[in-house]
């Protein structure tokens, strides 16, 4: 286990005291992909109860029928929401920009159960009402979700919750362009926690704006 620079341990230690979030529990990066296709699956499953419950009568004979369409519009919408690069960072943060990849996702996964349920001659059991309102409202909940969830990322980005930070071995010219670079894009939660240089020659006092501590 490497022990942390005096100096670094110095400012977590000031941070402590301030009462800084960044030096608190955090959320990573990594885990946000599977936490959003959840709340995908279940904001598009729970429209798709919630519209059998208010326009139609329960019965036990169709019950699995409708269980196997919203699993399954669930499921696959999530599927082709992979397959368009839905679930990184940058869609995450941008569901406005990326809006017509949610409807074009929910459509294709209602056109494909369509077609199940025409190929098994069962469409006299879904109704139209239940299909249009379960396409239109689970389209706009869906929305909702991601616009609200991107709001509620910003927020916990801003006060640390949901970080990645980065530690930066070097200062020659590739780390300079590196953090050139970060400092210009400032990807979404991501955070520099410190340059190390461990070379013999004299130490430089930082890189491109960011300190530098020893090796």
């Amino acid at each position: 286990m490497v022990a942390m620079p005096d100096t670094l341990q110095e400012e977590r230690l000031h941070l402590e005291r301030a009462g800084d979030p960044r030096v608190g529990p955090y959320l990573s990066v990594s885990h946000l992909p599977g936490l959003v296709i959840a709340l995908d699956c279940i904001v598009v499953a729970a429209i798709g109860v919630l519209a059998h419950v208010a326009l139609l009568p329960f019965s036990p004979v169709t019950v699995e029928y409708f269980t196997f369409a919203i699993v399954f519009i669930a499921l696959t919408n999530v599927m082709l929401l992979s397959r368009a690069d839905m679930y990184s960072v940058n869609a995450i943060m941008r569901p406005i920009s990326r809006s017509d990849f949610l409807i074009v996702a929910l459509l294709t996964a209602f056109l494909l159960l369509l077609t199940i349920i025409v190929t098994l001659k069962v469409q006299d059991i879904f109704p139209k009402r239940w299909l249009a309102a379960f396409f239109v409202f689970g389209t706009a909940a869906l929305m909702a979700e991601r616009l609200a969830l991107s709001r509620v990322l910003q927020w916990a980005a801003r006060r640390g919750i949901v970080r990645r930070r980065l530690l930066v071995l070097g200062t020659g010219e590739q780390a300079q362009r590196f953090l050139g670079r970060m400092r210009n894009i400032k990807p979404y939660f991501t955070e520099i926690a410190a340059v190390f240089d461990s070379a013999q020659r004299p130490r430089r006092a930082e890189v491109e704006g960011y300190p530098v501590a020893g090796g």
